[in-house]
């Protein structure tokens, strides 16, 4: 369940993993109450209006849905300089383009569930503010106990987000 799965369990969530194509029929059975499922233009998609009343807006679920790539590391690492700076310019060009189409297909997807009848809210602060001291607790004692490069990049995280929050 990954995770996020883990900060919903700390949170009383009852937590189960099925693939994305058994959402739908899980909520429309009533096997699970509430579920997660990642941008809402997959989930316009997915007509998960039929079977859910609420969509519930939050960033504290994820800030952005990441775009990934795997590179086969020894034929990558076969490369001249100038191939690799193609091949990461290439990449970052492409996840940023797709991160801002997803974003935009979303942004139609919600008028889309309004329009379905779905009622769609931003979740509650203090809901959000307990979402993100689980999260931060979890990941504390997680990083606590994964020294190294989880550490590394959790502190740098948070580092991060306490200089991020000084712009608001």
């Amino acid at each position: 369940m990954g995770d996020g799965g883990e900060v919903m369990k700390a949170l009383g969530a009852s937590v189960v993993i099925l693939p994305g194509g058994e959402l739908y029929e899980a909520m429309q059975r009533g096997v699970i109450d509430a579920f997660e499922y990642s941008t809402l233009a997959s989930n316009w998609k997915m007509k998960f209006n039929e079977v859910a009343k609420y969509v519930i807006l939050s960033p504290v679920r994820a800030p952005s849905d990441p775009q990934v790539f795997y590179v086969n590391k020894e034929a990558y690492n076969k490369l001249p300089e100038d191939l690799k700076l193609i091949v990461k310019n290439t990449l970052d060009k492409w996840a940023t383009a797709e991160h801002e189409y997803l974003v935009a297909e979303s942004i139609k997807a919600l008028d889309e569930f309004k329009k379905a009848g779905c009622e769609v809210y931003k979740l509650p602060k203090e809901v959000e503010d307990a979402v993100a001291a689980a999260a931060e607790k979890f990941y504390k004692e997680k990083s606590a106990k994964e020294k190294g490069i989880f550490e590394e990049i959790f502190n740098s995280m948070q580092s991060f987000g306490k200089a991020y929050a000084t712009m608001k």
